[in-house]
């Protein structure tokens, strides 16, 4: 019984992360979509130094210049989620990193693109981060919630 309890929260946990990835969609959107943007006018605009791929120092930097306050540990996970096993984020997965995953985001998000037509493509791209950095705290917080239950812990195999 203890294991169904646990696969359940398991469930739970895997819903809430998706309705939240949808949600950061919308972000993604509002910063793809405009007619202005461009994916590689924003990673050169992070990679200052054409290197090719975006490494933790780089996106400090761009953080920085934003003036926006950050975690260190969180953007080690953003980095480690879309690394290439060098912990630096290459051209293809920064394209996977802002490119929206659900298409009926666009629709609303045209709607909100609108509303917010004055935010810079850098400060979208910090929105993106920042929610980023906050999803990765939310896995964090639930892979201790589920490591901690009583259910995950005294599981006796069938």
């Amino acid at each position: 019984m203890s294991y169904l309890i646990y696969q359940e929260k398991l469930r739970q946990l895997f819903l809430s992360l998706i309705s939240y990835d949808k949600e950061i969609d919308v972000i993604r959107s509002l910063l793809f979509y405009p007619k202005d943007f461009t994916i590689n006018g924003l990673f050169t605009s992070i990679d200052t130094e054409s290197k090719q791929y975006i490494c933790l120092n780089d996106l400090k930097v761009f953080l920085t210049r934003q003036q926006v306050t950050y975690e260190d540990e969180l953007l080690r996970r953003v980095i480690h989620f879309y690394e290439n096993n060098s912990f630096c984020i290459p051209y293809e997965n920064f394209t996977k990193m802002i490119t929206p995953r659900y298409t009926h985001t666009a629709l609303s998000s045209q709607e909100k693109f609108n509303k917010n037509e004055n935010l810079s493509r850098d400060e979208r791209f910090v929105q993106l981060l920042i929610e980023e950095m906050n999803l990765c705290q939310k896995l964090g917080e639930a892979g201790r919630d589920v490591q901690d239950t009583k259910d995950s812990t005294t599981y006796e195999g069938v």
